[in-house]
Parts: C-alpha cells; structure tokens; sequence
C-alpha cells in the first residue's frame, strides 16, 4: 500500500475545565455633594487572571487602563461638577469574557444659606 505510513500510536487525553464566569460588581448610584468626590469601587472575580481594564467618562474617553493581577477590586476617584456616569470595561486572560458596568454619580446641589442683619448692610453714598 503505497500510503501506509509506520510510526507509533499515541492515546492523548485532553482535559477542558468549565471556565467561571467574570463578574464585574459595582453600585448604580452614588450621590456626592457639588463640592464633593466619589470613590467608585468595583469588585472583579471569575474567569481567568490577569485581568485587562479600562475606565471611561459619559463621552468616552479614557480616564484610566490597566492590569489586575488577581481578582479584587478597583477603584477610581472622580469629581464632577454635575451628573454624570462612569463605566468599567473588563477583559480575562484567555480574552473571551468582556464585561461592563456603569455607575451613576449624581451631584446634589447644596442651599446656601446667607442671613444679613440690617446693621450689616453698608450702603455708600457713590453706589446710589
């Protein structure tokens, strides 16, 4: 037989473990004050480590990127001066998992509060 080819047999005995699934946890709101900062703190556990990530702005631009070694958490420290929202993109090492959250910060307009007593106002006889 023209096509026979010698050699050896070889039995391979492959094992393929279920992948968890990444999780990517954070809060859908924080409420700050205007003068205030928001710490946004996620949490990224499943799939396989390192793990990939990208922060971004409502307009998409990128504020921070980088790498998470194991799972645990990131957080980053933002503060708007009206209400917006941040997201969090996150990809595993075998890069088949991308997850994303985003995270409300609503900037709360404080009152301010000003009393004046009549002998208080001093009113100059040019600004008549």
């Amino acid at each position: 037989m023209p096509c026979e080819v010698e050699g050896t047999v070889q039995d391979i005995e492959l094992i393929i473990f279920d992948q968890e699934e990444l999780v990517l946890e954070m809060p859908d709101d924080i409420t700050i004050n205007c003068l205030g900062s928001a710490d946004i703190e996620a949490s990224v556990e499943g799939g396989y480590p390192p793990y990939a990530y990208t922060w971004y702005d409502e307009l998409g631009e990128v504020i921070e990127e980088g790498e998470l070694l194991d799972e645990g958490f990131l957080t980053i420290n933002q503060a708007p001066e009206q209400t917006t929202f941040y997201t969090l993109v996150v990809t595993d090492d075998c890069l088949d998992q991308v997850v994303f959250s985003s995270t409300n910060v609503i900037v709360q307009e404080q009152e301010l509060n000003v009393s004046l007593e009549p002998n208080d106002i001093i009113i100059c006889e040019d600004d008549l």
